[in-house]
């Protein structure tokens, strides 16, 4: 811990966060962009409509939320779900994205604890397997009960 190489793929991997974040703001500004201009093509209400003002909303949202759910040990979901209902996501979309985002520092956290040596790498790939074998259970259960029944 705090060696070079300790701090090198830690800023590697902050480096890594922030070129994603940039490259994907501007991928989603360029795809939207193209959207308008060809007649609102494929846009359906519950896009977020990438202006300067709801952009860096949004990063901010990411960061500050992220932080906070670190800090504190809350889900990112009790953060980012509020805040993303009300800049007016449907609960479906709030709800897909703040899990998508709750993902990213799940990660972060992993990698923290491995790279301090503080993960136990055997009972880590255990209960993997087990939420593996338990996602996928659910989601054909689910998808069952959703044939079966018509909803």
């Amino acid at each position: 811990m705090c060696s070079w190489e300790y701090w090198a793929v830690w800023g590697s991997f902050l480096l890594a966060c922030i070129i994603c974040t940039i490259l994907a703001t501007k991928l989603l500004v360029f795809q939207q962009n193209l959207k308008i201009k060809y007649g609102n093509i494929n846009l359906v209400d519950s896009d977020v409509r990438f202006d300067v003002k709801r952009t860096t909303a949004i990063l901010s949202l990411g960061f500050f939320g992220g932080f906070i759910a670190g800090a504190f040990g809350l889900g990112g979901g009790v953060i980012f779900n509020p805040v993303l209902l009300a800049m007016g996501l449907p609960p479906t979309v709030s709800a897909a994205t703040g899990l998508y985002l709750v993902t990213y520092g799940k990660i972060a956290t992993t990698l923290i604890y491995f790279l301090n040596g503080q993960m136990n790498l055997f009972y880590s790939l255990w209960l993997g397997l087990w939420a593996i074998v338990g996602g996928v259970a659910g989601a054909g259960t689910t998808w069952f009960y959703m044939k079966v029944s018509g909803r």
